[in-house]
């Protein structure tokens, strides 16, 4: 199989990276050495592309004192990576605590 067709079925499975990945048989590090070529523009078999590599832009946020949604009566905090990853967190959670499950979320992709 080739490897565009791959990225292309991960692109559209919705799945994490190590679910994909075990779906089809192949390392998550291989996968995420796939994605990152075909980021940079670099298809199999050639050398490192002239195309810019793509730029991201972060904004930096604070939490409100009223948190913006309400779920159930209750205070909630939602974070949306992709229509397949989300992380929703009750009111009151501890800053720290939502930057380790952050963490936690970031390695399993």
């Amino acid at each position: 199989m080739e490897v565009e067709q791959i990225l292309e079925e991960y692109g559209k499975s919705g799945h994490t990276q190590r679910v994909f990945a075990r779906e089809k048989g192949v390392a998550v590090s291989t996968l995420q050495w796939w994605l990152r070529r075909a980021r940079s523009g670099v298809k199999e078999g050639q050398g490192k592309s002239s195309k810019p590599a793509q730029t991201v832009s972060l904004l930096e946020v604070e939490l409100a004192a009223a948190p913006p949604a309400s779920m159930g009566g209750r205070a909630v905090y939602e974070i949306e990576w992709s229509s397949a990853v989300r992380l929703r967190v009750p009111g009151g959670f501890a800053p720290d605590d939502v930057r380790r499950l952050i963490a936690l979320l970031r390695e399993s992709l």
